[in-house]
């Protein structure tokens, strides 16, 4: 178990810091300086056991065994679970495996081996933040509006399989189905966890399914727990906690606090790149929270500690309680409901423990119960009584050399002091698989009823008698007798095998839900009759497809555990027909015979379907003259010659061909690996029968092109050592060949890349990964319309290349984003189809485009005469929802918009804005409700004095360094703390040219100060990362500096950003004592989804306007605090907290210090200043009296370009009043132009309603960015807007994606849109009622702008009228 090191440790990690510095920093020019201004400050005070914990010792150093359970008493099982090998499929297969990549039976280990061992070689571990990290490169690749732009994939199922047979039963499977909850109030809300399908929620009792988590960077869901109190807050733990190697390690766990309608991925740092295996909430508490970690397959040599940790903030941040580095973690937690600070964990390898003070201090278990020292140890899983907690079980997953190896339960009626081993009615329930299914749950009301779950009993010696039996079984009498809930004598009374979890619905036990390898099941009597509820799931995890090339409505397939399936209707019933049994390999449809299916099952296998769709029994197997000694792949590739019919090909360690398909089979190679290793795919040449390219498990691509008399080995540089996952050849064109490697670049040192070309026949080969992250690769398809078009299938969705490589982009709008094993196209190139390893099949028509939404009115009634009707505004889809206040009574007949859905944000009553996310903005305020008839304010004095005109370039930048000058003046050096030093492009890890500081130890800040003049009041801004997923760096802006040297004595501001966390902080420092600005006195980090995890970078920036201190990340204001404890410090500096670990590096890129500047002003009181001035029909324009009057025809809106460039960031202000009217009209601020008005922002006032609205206008119509849920409208009442012709002063400050609304000085919101406009074109907007002309006088204009990037003269436009009309059908009635 994990100890606290001692100073040998913390020597050695000291060391390797400084060799991963000296790699990072490798050009680090000339010696080491002199050390420069800054420095570094000791560990602070962090959030309470913020990182302690992962340092917590775990068990006392002596255990009392004398009392332990011994084998010699016991009584052990004889009749295990397993598959006992039946006749025709022995016959069919002829030996045991032979090596660890191959198998006979449907072990979970063997099967997995196949999935992990593809993605380690040449090693034998997966690294541990490689899938993580491919997930932010990925992202990273392409906006969501790129993605959007893009055609849009759709799920064609199965979901599910229809009729798969469960021994002699026919049911519908979906996918591994790893956690359950259920709602505690409503029975028929249930949340599912699947393998690599994410969390799914069913709000009518399983009739239904909906996928909550496509978009989430892991979709292995290995535990599930809904807050009691709240049950819209939900948390997924990710990861599957079983050693399986294709059970995907986690990212951390995702909570939701809205149903599953968004989540946030919490606990990162702490549960990245292992599995959450259980989440119990504190009842008494529900911010109490307490998680299990295991390691989930192959983990890598970094793996972090695993055990038991508890969040005390809702998991915001984690502590470590019971840990080790030297086991695989706990296998189960559980919680004494009565006395929730008892507890109990089990751990592999060390079996139980508990604590009664909340972890704070654990005791081993050890009265009755095995010796760890003893006994081999696996996984534990454990249950307690709700009705008596006193009342425990735990099932031992046991192995005695020679003697047993299974499951063995034991129970403590109090409490732990002492264990009595449990009768399983001589039935060893989870056999030798007891660490893959296995699972236990007690009756919530009946302390002796346990149900246990596991593998299976198979009996019957041939297929006509195949029965799959207990499953589940049950005791109701403490073990005494034992019922089988899973006979297998009808489909309702029949199970998939491998058991992983048991919900008992507590408001009704008679309700138990199960999840095993086929999906989940639902009894409502307690488990003698079963509901199959796999009705929508698309969850399953396939190995290889086939699309017929002539009817792409037919498809047909192979799954890791769960047999074939088939559709002849291209998906348009989601439900597909299964066909064949045990698992699925790859598959073929015959290119000259369509009703001839081919696939394969696990092993040295080939099956012929001679009538397709029209058969769904067992498909004969064709295996004559395959050597079973062979040694091969678990799924051994497949594939047809395209151009001679009959002729197949298959892959052991050599190449086999039939020419009968598949009645006799005969080697046309000999080993094509160098000896060890095995044929992992094969293609043949479309354009030459002869020719037939080879990929192997160890690397080699081979050919020959004398079909099979001779093969020549293609493996040269830069081909890497790994495994070979398809290979494809240009249809014209023999010599035309490309490979996709599986596996990590990180394995195969100086051999990167995933996709290589050779255009002679492999004589030489060009790596064109481009700009691919380092992900496993599984699959490529050219496209036959477009020579350079490429795409592939990967971990993390597919990817594509319209110019032969030399650049990739993401391909993935709509598709989860889950392993692409396969593609496949139709045969005119005009459908591309994806087989998941998780979400079943999904299918995108090439060349279309998402459609574009078209806002339409239906009236609700007749407005009186009088009525004023204003254009539509359309809810932004996607966009936030603000909380309306309360609305004026409208005496009109209203319409209702039917152009977008509801908000998936729920308004309360507190008129609050919010985010997209449903986050609520520090800077909003609650919003007066008006009354019936508001008094008007004071009329706003005119401003007075010389006529102003509009300034020239402003002075905005201040100082900007992006480190391509490693002179520039910040420090180079390092000592025993911390290290500094410039990177550049020649020596990535940043990939850009960066600047690096490294932390030595736990707890240390190190500062680097800027090479620049004080500026007290200015916009900071630098782009930070981390240097990898798992680095524990928490990186900081600082300002407000009295000096550049860290001291005691130092002032100043830190802006933190924790990617671990997605966290984000303000903390002030002053005479050696830290304050925190955010969060609580106890923690200072804030959650919020604008934060980017892992080693994605993010934009940090502070913006100081003397007490306002306003902080985004990536363009998104996350809050504003008053502050004005150093009102004339100046100094900005980088820093780097150690706040996880040793041994933190973060790179920092593109510094800026930008002042606060006023840099546009116009008081109108010069006709020359430029603006618009006409009489155009619709728009007109004069200046008047030292105003900008502007003049609106009837039913039209008019736009006014200020006559200069743009800004696209910046606070604008006017005051404007409208002239006497009898009619409603509204005015206000644009901004965002595009310079040619088909894209902009405006905000908008109707000042006899008291009202405003922020709108944005594309694509021809105008969205609403605010909007009242209650009364469907963008238009939002404010009582801070003065009514008819008295003047309103309006501010928008915008900067990134938010923007703040100040009207006549009062905020009154601030809002997110989650795709900006990137142009800044401003001016003023005039509206018109349907029925008469609109006049607005407009007042001064400023503004003030803080980014250098912004050039006000960028673009510089004259002054410019546009009208604006938006037809009747766009309408809805106003008061």
């Amino acid at each position: 178990m994990h100890r606290k090191r001692d100073t040998r440790e913390a020597g050695s990690r000291r060391g390797a810091l400084w060799i991963s510095v000296a790699l990072l920093l490798a050009l680090l020019a000339g010696c080491a300086a002199p050390a420069p201004p800054g420095g570094s400050l000791p560990a602070q005070p962090l959030p309470p056991l913020r990182t302690s914990g992962l340092t917590t010792d775990a068990i006392a150093a002596t255990t009392d065994w004398s009392t332990s359970w011994a084998v010699e008493n016991a009584t052990l099982p004889t009749e295990a679970a397993g598959k006992h090998a039946i006749g025709e499929l022995t016959k069919a297969i002829g030996r045991p495996p032979m090596t660890e990549m191959e198998g006979l039976g449907d072990g979970p280990l063997k099967r997995t081996n196949f999935f992990a061992a593809q993605r380690a070689y040449p090693l034998e571990t997966l690294p541990r933040a490689g899938f993580l990290e491919a997930v932010a490169a990925t992202s990273r690749m392409s906006s969501p509006r790129e993605q959007a732009a893009l055609p849009q994939w759709q799920s064609i199922g199965p979901a599910p399989m229809k009729n798969s047979m469960m021994g002699s039963q026919p049911v519908d499977v979906s996918g591994r189905v790893r956690a359950l909850a259920i709602h505690p109030t409503n029975s028929n809300i249930v949340y599912l966890g699947a393998a690599q399908g994410g969390v799914w929620k069913t709000t009518n009792g399983g009739a239904s399914w909906t996928p909550l988590t496509d978009n989430q960077p892991a979709l292995a869901i290995g535990a599930l727990a809904i807050d009691p109190v709240n049950p819209d807050i939900i948390y997924a733990g990710t990861g599957e906690p079983t050693l399986g190697l294709d059970n995907y390690y986690g990212a951390g766990i995702l909570k939701s606090t809205d149903g599953g309608q968004s989540w946030t991925l919490l606990g990162s740092n702490v549960f990245g790149g292992i599995a959450v295996a259980e989440i119990v909430i504190n009842p008494q508490n529900t911010a109490v929270i307490y998680a299990a970690a295991a390691a989930s397959g192959v983990r890598g040599a970094n793996s972090p500690p695993r055990g038991v940790f508890r969040s005390q903030n809702g998991g915001q941040t984690w502590e470590a309680l019971l840990t080790c580095t030297d086991c695989n973690g706990a296998t189960d937690l559980v919680m004494n409901p009565q006395t929730p600070s008892t507890l109990y964990t089990a751990f592999y390898g060390y079996g139980v423990f508990r604590t009664e003070d909340s972890g704070a201090n654990w005791t081993q278990l050890t009265g009755g119960l095995p010796n760890p020292q003893q006994y081999g140890v696996g996984r534990v899983r454990l249950a307690i009584s709700a009705s008596s907690p006193q009342t425990v079980y735990a099932s031992y997953h046991l192995m005695v050399p020679n003697q047993y190896d299974g499951a063995i339960v034991f129970r403590t009626n109090n409490g732990g002091a002492a264990w009595t081993q449990v009768s399983t009615g001589n039935y060893n329930f989870c056999g030798s698989q007891c660490w893959y299914s296995h699972v236990i749950a007690v009756h919530p009301q009946n302390p002796n009823t346990l149900f246990l779950g596991g593998m299976a009993d198979y009996a019957g010696e041939t297929l006509e008698n195949f029965r799959i039996l207990r499953v589940v079984v049950r005791t109701n009498d403490g073990g005494a007798n034992w019922i089988d809930l899973s006979p297998n004598t009808a489909p309702n009374r029949s199970l998939h095998p491998d058991m992983h979890t048991i919900a008992i619905d507590r408001a009704n036990p008679q309700v138990i839900w199960v999840g095993n390898d086929g999906g989940v099941w639902r009894s409502s009597d307690g488990g003698q009759i079963w509901e199959n509820r796999n009705t929508s799931l698309a969850t399953l995890q396939f190995t290889g497809f086939a699309v017929d090339p002539a009817n792409d409505s037919v498809i047909q397939g192979g799954m890791q555990d769960n047999n074939k399936a088939f559709t002849t209707n291209g998906g348009s019933t989601p439900g597909w027909t299964a066909a064949d049994r045990g698992d699925g390999g790859f598959a073929l449809i015959d290119p000259f015979q369509a009703n001839t299916w081919y696939g394969t099952r696990f092993g040295k296998t080939f099956q012929r379907n001679d009538q397709g769709p029209g058969f769904t029994g067992d498909w004969p197997f064709k295996v004559n003259g395959i050597d079973q000694q062979d040694p091969s792949l678990f799924y051994i590739p497949i594939a047809a010659s395209p151009t001679t019919p009959g002729t197949l090909y298959l892959g052991t360690n050599r190449v086999y061909r039939t020419t009968d398909r598949g009645e006799s089979w005969t080697p046309i190679s000999g080993d094509l690996s160098n000896g060890q290793q095995y044929v992992s795919a094969i293609t043949a040449a479309a354009s030459d029968s002869n020719v037939i390219y080879a990929g192997t498990s160890d690397g080699n691509i081979q050919v020959t092109r004398n079909g099979g008399a001779t093969w020549s080995n293609l493996t040269k540089a830069p081909l890497p050592n790994r495994f070979v996952s398809r290979i494809a050849v240009d249809g014209n064109d023999a010599n035309i060949v490309y490979a996709v490697f599986n596996g990590f670049a990180t394995h195969t040192p100086g051999q990167p890349g995933h996709v290589f070309k050779s255009s002679n026949g492999g004589q030489s080969w060009q790596d064109i990964s481009g700009n691919l992250p380092d992900i496993p690769t599984l699959s490529i398809i050219l496209d036959p319309n477009a020579a350079n078009t490429i795409y592939i299938g990967t971990d993390t969705g597919v990817f594509q290349t319209a110019n032969g490589g030399a650049s990739w982009q993401p391909f993935n709008n709509g598709l989860p984003n889950v392993a692409v094993v396969d593609l496949a196209m139709n045969g005119a190139g005009t459908r591309l189809f994806a087989a998941t390893h998780g979400r079943s099949i999904w299918r995108v028509d090439l060349g279309s485009t998402p459609p574009t939404p078209t806002a339409t009115a239906t009236a609700t009634g007749q407005a009186p005469a009088r009525s004023v009707n204003l254009p539509l505004v359309v809810r932004q889809q996607g966009g936030p929802t603000p909380t309306p206040t309360a609305t004026v009574a409208t005496p009109t007949a209203t319409a209702t918009g039917t152009g977008t859905s509801l908000p998936t944000n729920t308004p309360t009553a507190t008129p609050t804005a919010v985010t997209p996310e449903g986050t609520v903005l520090p800077t909003a305020t609650a919003t007066p409700t008006p009354s019936i008839t508001p008094t008007p304010s004071a009329t706003p004095t005119q401003p007075a004095g010389p006529t102003p005109t509009a300034t020239g370039t402003p002075q905005v930048q201040f100082f900007s360094d992006d480190f391509s000058n490693a002179g520039s003046g910040w420090p180079v050096s390092s000592d025993a703390a911390c290290a500094f030093a410039y990177l550049d492009q020649a020596n990535p890890p940043a990939g850009v040219d960066a600047y690096g500081i490294g932390v030595a130890d736990l707890g240390q800040i190190c500062f680097a100060p800027a090479p620049a003049n004080a500026l007290a009041n200015g916009a900071f801004r630098v782009v930070a990362a981390r240097s990898g997923v798992l680095d524990p760096s928490i990186y900081g802006l600082v300002f407000g500096m009295n000096s550049k040297t860290i001291n005691a004595s130092s002032q100043f501001y830190v802006f933190w950003v924790d990617p671990g966390g997605q966290t984000y902080a303000l903390q002030r420092y002053s005479g050696g004592a830290w304050t925190n600005l955010t969060g609580v006195a106890g923690d200072p980090f804030i959650s919020s989804p604008a934060v980017a995890t892992g080693a994605a970078p993010n934009v940090l920036k502070a913006r100081r306007e003397g007490p306002r201190i306003v902080l985004s990340v990536n363009g998104v204001i996350v809050t504003e605090v008053a502050d004005n404890s150093f009102p004339g410090n100046g100094f900005v500096a980088l820093a780097n907290w150690a706040g996880y670990g040793d041994n933190a590096i973060s790179y920092f890129d593109a510094f800026q210090m930008n002042r606060v500047s006023q840099v546009y002003r116009d008081d109108y009181g010069s006709a020359g200043s430029g603006w618009f001035t006409d009489a155009q029909q619709e728009c007109q324009a004069a200046y008047v009296n030292g105003e900008y009057r502007t003049a609106t025809a009837a039913t039209f809106i008019c736009l006014y370009r200020a006559p200069t460039g743009e800004q696209v960031n910046g606070r604008y202000t006017t005051i404007v009043r409208r002239e006497d009217t009898f009619y409603q009209t509204a005015y206000g601020l644009m901004f965002g132009e595009d310079g040619a008005f088909t894209s902009f922002y405006a905000l908008f006032v109707v000042p006899d309603s008291q009202s405003y609205a922020l709108t944005k206008y594309a694509n021809g119509q105008l969205l609403g960015i605010t909007w009242d849920v209650v009364n469907d409208t963008a238009w939002l009442n404010s009582d801070a807007v003065y009514s008819g012709t008295s003047p309103n002063k309006l501010t928008i400050e915008r900067d990134g994606a938010t923007i703040g609304i100040w009207i006549n000085d009062v905020f009154v919101g601030a809002y997110n849109d989650p795709t900006p406009l990137t142009t800044g074109h401003f001016g003023v907007v005039n509206w018109a009622s349907q029925f008469d002309t609109a006049i607005a006088d407009f007042n001064e204009i400023t503004v003030t702008a803080w980014d250098a990037g912004d050039a006000i003269l960028r673009g510089v436009q004259p002054g410019q009228a546009h009208p604006l009309s938006i037809g009747p059908a766009g309408v809805q009635p106003m008061e």
